[in-house]
């Protein structure tokens, strides 16, 4: 788990204890999530750079440049993700592959439409690239076509959504212009890719020229989404409609997380909710001594994990 000291740590999930602990260069802060593929980590620090490190031990495998400028418009770290053996991280140049041995760039969408901001992204299994936030529009690129190609077509406004969310059919997307349920398509290699909306779905809170959301999450039911409002936002994954809502005491910005019957999702009130999904009721709540902003629960052998910006990563069973 990344922290804003600087450091990268590699914690025992039994008990708590740190294994190894990576520095960044300058101690740069790290708001990027990891991903883990084939005994390495792979995470973004906010001196741009996509680092390498053995899983096991916290050495440097390599590390490359992810982003050219960088500032403020990067403060929340573009997330790397793992696609056929490569890894996929934004940039302010476009979107860029990595060969996950070396960190030789083998997919370079640079220059050509590929510009799909600086949040995280998400994979359609018909083999887009989907991202959920940046400074124009909801993109998509078709891996398997011309590189760097499209962006979807059919939902605008400014887009906040920290990532997407996918099925085996359809993207979730959310921006200015509300939620969007999207079926993507395939279309020619220099048109880009066309996308036909579901639904959209926006309530009278909804922030049509500064939206800040968090990622999104779905289920068979519903998609979750958290705002500005202090709410998370369970949508019908059908209708559109809104099944219900969660009011919390501050912004939801910290992605859900849904295990069984029960999604999970912190709030910058501090406090860590489970929620029925069904019925939107309060199971149960854990306060933090910190805000909980961008950090999402993670979910594994009964134990939900969650960071907290009072420097503490918090095992909740």
């Amino acid at each position: 788990i990344g922290s804003l000291d600087g450091n990268f740590y590699a914690i025992n999930a039994q008990n708590g204890k740190e294994k190894w602990r990576f520095a960044t260069k300058n101690n740069a802060p790290i708001l990027s999530s990891a991903v883990v593929f084939k005994g390495r980590v792979f995470f973004v620090g906010n001196d741009q750079m996509l680092y390498a490190l053995d899983a096991a031990s916290g050495k440097l495998g390599w590390k490359a440049l992810s982003t050219v400028g960088g500032g403020k418009d990067y403060d929340s770290g573009p997330s790397p993700t793992v696609v056929a053996g490569v890894v996929f991280c934004n940039g302010k140049e476009g979107l860029k592959g990595y060969d996950p041995e070396n960190g030789k760039v083998v997919w370079d969408g640079r220059g050509k439409r590929a510009g799909l901001g600086v949040y995280a992204l998400s994979y359609h299994p018909a083999g887009f690239l989907i991202n959920g936030g940046g400074s124009a529009y909801p993109g998509a690129i078709n891996l398997r076509i011309a590189k760097g190609q499209g962006r979807v077509g059919g939902v605008g406004g400014d887009t906040f959504s920290l990532s997407a969310a996918c099925d085996e059919k359809y993207a979730y997307v959310a921006g200015g212009s509300g939620l969007h349920k999207v079926l993507l398509t395939e279309s020619q290699p220099k048109k880009g890719i066309a996308g036909t909306t579901k639904f959209t779905y926006k309530d009278k809170n909804w922030n049509n020229m500064h939206p800040h959301f968090s990622a999104i999450g779905a289920d068979k039911k519903n998609v979750y989404i958290g705002e500005i409002d202090g709410c998370l936002h369970a949508v019908n994954i059908e209708t559109g409609k809104l099944s219900w809502k969660f009011q919390t005491g501050d912004t939801v910005r910290s992605g859900p997380s849904i295990a069984g019957d029960i999604v999970y999702v912190g709030s910058e009130d501090g406090n860590l909710y489970a929620i029925d999904v069904t019925t939107g009721k309060e199971q149960w709540k854990f306060k933090t001594d910190g805000k909980i902003t961008y950090s999402s629960p993670w979910i594994g052998d009964g134990v939900v994990y969650i960071g907290s910006a009072d420097g503490y990563v918090y095992a909740l069973e």
